[in-house]
């Protein structure tokens, strides 16, 4: 049912593009869903309604905005929500690279801090499209990761000779 709908939008498009109609831009938008149903499936057709929009002269956007207050509206929501989803889903995708945190190792180090600059990277309004456990995976292996390369410096350090020197200043010539 889903593809039909997606494929009558798709010949909606072309007729806006075609035309250049406004009328035609109210009903694909009046076809997306509406906001807390949009799913990620919805990305290109929210996408190419936002592209059909900025097609438009800035006149033409004016008008539409004024004659189609709802409908505009409407569409940046579903454009800024279909971001943020985007956004949450780049990083659920990084936290399922992660090994499993008992089976973490240094070599995963690029990895796991890859996974938590892009989780802390996201907006809180992105956040709210995480699972816990995407959170709380990726919190887990990088604390992980900072207790395990502690334990290896501390380690690199002990296994310095004794008779090793520090010169905290300029080094004789």
């Amino acid at each position: 049912v889903r593809s039909s709908a997606a494929s009558d939008v798709y010949k909606r498009q072309i007729q806006v593009v075609k035309s250049g109609d406004a009328k035609e831009l109210v009903e694909i938008i009046d076809n997306l869903p509406s906001e807390n149903r949009l799913a990620l499936d919805d990305a290109r057709n929210v996408r190419m309604a936002m592209s059909l929009f900025n097609a438009m002269s800035d006149a033409d956007q004016t008008e539409f905005k004024r004659e189609h207050t709802a409908q505009y509206n409407k569409l940046v929501a579903c454009d800024k929500i279909i971001k943020d989803m985007t956004a949450a889903d780049a990083v659920t995708t990084a936290a399922n690279k992660l090994p499993d945190p008992d089976s973490l190792t240094l070599r995963d180090k690029e990895t796991v801090y890859a996974a938590k600059a892009a989780l802390d990277a996201l907006t809180a309004d992105q956040k709210q499209y995480l699972t816990s456990e995407t959170i709380s995976v990726i919190d887990q292996c990088y604390t992980w990761m900072l207790r395990t390369e502690k334990y290896h410096v501390q380690r690199l350090i002990e296994d310095l000779p004794d008779d090793c020197l520090l010169y905290t200043s300029p080094s004789p010539r």
